[in-house]
């Protein structure tokens, strides 16, 4: 289960990921990208420290392509991702290589005080 909450005061989205983790919820979860009331400088913190996928790495470049296309509008994003799993923080370091090119910076994070620190930082 993937749920997603926007907060207007501070700007930012949050996202907690709980459960199996199906491709399509993966692909599906960055829709909310494309609201127009987002900052154009948006943030997101997502705790998907209790999260399994069930889906083949190779489906990452998939999930990549739709964050670029979902977010194509602003002019960056910040993603923090909370991981705890070797597997889970494996496939969030691939798509942090994925995305190193573009305009959406994703970083995983041991603990939701780290991830918020660079969230709030100008360290891209």
């Amino acid at each position: 289960m993937i749920s997603i909450h926007f907060d207007k005061a501070d700007g930012m989205i949050t996202i907690v990921s709980k459960g199996e983790i199906s491709f399509e919820e993966m692909l599906g979860a960055p829709d909310i990208l494309t609201r127009e009331n987002l900052p154009k400088n948006l943030k997101i913190l997502e705790d998907a420290s209790e999260a399994e996928p069930n889906f083949y790495d190779e489906r990452i470049p998939e999930i990549i392509q739709n964050l670029i296309t979902q977010s194509a509008h602003l002019n960056s994003v910040k993603h923090a991702v909370i991981q705890r799993t070797p597997i889970n923080t494996a496939i969030s370091m691939m798509a942090e290589r994925e995305l190193r090119e573009s305009h959406y910076h994703l970083k995983t994070f041991f603990s939701r005080a780290a991830a918020l620190r660079w969230l709030n930082s100008e360290e891209l």
